[in-house]
């Protein structure tokens, strides 16, 4: 007696990476949406972890005015959310279902969180020191640190916009 051929079921808008018909029963699943809320949850934590301590980091370390930090940081997080929208139509007309792949991988290696870190380790890349005691003017920050800053940020918001596409 032969057993039955069971035909599994195939999605009929999704491919497996060698290009075949991706069957139901073994796409997806709870380990690639834990995946996906664990890095979306690490993502929420560096960009929000960022934009809480930018102000104060703005202002007592690059010298930056009572003003300028706070606009910096509202930039930084609008830029983040509107690029969402930019990455969303990258990712519907040209990326399809590898957006998040495509924006992860970006996100960890080469943006701007690890720019942001070399930043703060490299003395050259922020003002001196100066008490705020005394009343001696501290020098703010000079433009290729303003930049450097500025680079990493927008890198941030950039990959933020993709993943949260």
């Amino acid at each position: 007696m032969s057993l039955p051929i069971t035909q599994e079921k195939t999605l009929h808008d999704a491919w497996d990476y060698k290009g075949r018909p991706a069957q139901q029963s073994k796409s997806g699943g709870w380990a690639n949406a834990a995946m996906i809320l664990g890095v979306e949850g690490c993502e929420r934590l560096t960009t929000l972890g960022i934009a809480v301590n930018l102000v104060t980091y703005l202002m007592d370390t690059m010298h930056l005015g009572n003003a300028t930090s706070p606009t910096t940081v509202t930039n930084f997080l609008g830029t983040s959310f509107m690029l969402c929208l930019l990455g969303g139509f990258v990712a519907d007309t040209f990326l399809g279902r590898f957006a998040f792949t495509y924006f992860n991988f970006g996100y960890v290696v080469k943006q701007g969180v690890t720019i942001l870190t070399i930043s703060t380790v490299i003395p050259s890349l922020r003002p001196p020191k100066c008490s705020r005691d005394s009343n001696a003017i501290c020098t703010p920050a000079s433009g290729i640190q303003l930049i450097v800053l500025h680079l990493a940020l927008y890198l941030t918001a950039l990959g933020t916009g993709g993943l949260k596409s």
